[in-house]
């Protein structure tokens, strides 16, 4: 028996202070930290000597309980690494303060609320990026997602964007609070590659939002949306607005339907609704109820309503 994994040699994960194999639920292989000079050489040599270790028939302690890691796994299809999938998370500085976010338990002294990041609090990913070009192990037409903290701080979106639109990119994903609005971002969803910016609001009006965001800037997300949304031609170019539903917050019909009128009257089509991933017995909780109501209500007036393979899982526990 051995094991492997469909991400093995084909992704890349820029974390806040390491680089892995990985964006799953665990570390993965650790390829290298944030500002050590990690080169394309450094990461084929650890993972070959990875893939010598999958040989072995043992799963690795830093990839068990991984949903992603498979048994039987045909490591000889592994002919190469050529990297398709890329992840730009390499800060978690952020300009919002989610009571939901994922990353709450790293928001310290080190990570603080703010709008600016020093060059002192992250790593540059573009030498290893350059790197992995000069000696081919990037992929074709690779797919792109970058997430953070908020990409509108980095000072260096316009060069990553650029530098994966020199090399084909075929997709681009970015997650942002809206809060900045950025012409890099802009312009990407402008262009002809297929671009998603994914925005939060979780509610209608500013007061919910403070409570939700605690911050005062509900106005200038709604007016970024707008920005964002208007002008693309593309129709695989989308703004797509998100609201994640909150324990005794949000989880409501009125709340619900409220955000989607608003988005429906400020010409955002695509919508996607979630759960607060620390929301309690989803299953069997008011949100299939919600989900339900808002299916109802989207295809009334013509919106696109998606629900995440996540979220659909979690509503199946």
């Amino acid at each position: 028996m051995t094991y492997g994994c469909r991400h093995l040699c084909n992704t890349i994960h820029f974390h806040q202070h390491f680089v892995s194999s990985c964006c799953t639920n665990v570390d993965g292989l650790i390829l290298g930290y944030g500002k050590d000079n990690i080169t394309s050489d450094i990461i084929k040599s650890k993972y070959s000597d990875f893939i010598e270790q999958l040989k072995t028939g043992e799963a690795p302690e830093i990839c068990r309980n991984c949903y992603a890691l498979e048994k039987d796994f045909d490591l000889s299809q592994i002919k190469e690494i050529k990297l398709k999938t890329f992840y730009i998370s390499n800060w978690l500085h952020c300009n919002a303060n989610c009571i939901y976010c994922v990353h709450k338990h790293l928001k310290d002294e080190n990570n603080p609320i703010t709008d600016e990041i020093k060059i002192s609090d992250t790593y540059s990913v573009l030498p290893t990026l350059e790197s992995l070009k000069k000696d081919g192990l990037i992929a074709q037409n690779p797919v792109v997602f970058i997430t953070g903290g908020e990409p509108a701080l980095l000072k260096e979106l316009p060069e990553v964007i650029e530098f994966f639109k020199d090399m084909q990119a075929g997709f681009f994903q970015i997650y942002s609070s809206a809060v900045m609005f950025s012409d890099a971002i802009d312009n990407l969803l402008k262009s002809d590659i297929t671009t998603e910016l994914i925005v939060s609001p979780d509610c209608a009006d500013r007061e919910l939002y403070k409570q939700i965001k605690r911050i005062d800037k509900f106005d200038d997300v709604i007016n970024n949306l707008k920005k964002y949304n208007s002008g693309i031609t593309k129709t695989q170019n989308r703004v797509i607005s998100k609201y994640i539903c909150i324990k005794d917050v949000n989880d409501n019909e009125e709340n619900l339907k409220a955000w989607i009128d608003l988005m429906h009257a400020i010409g955002i089509k695509n919508i996607r609704i979630d759960v607060d991933y620390d929301y309690p017995d989803k299953a069997n909780s008011v949100i299939p109820s919600l989900f339900k109501t808002a299916k109802r209500y989207t295809t009334f007036l013509n919106m696109n309503l998606e629900l995440t393979e996540m979220t659909l899982n979690n509503l199946k526990s």
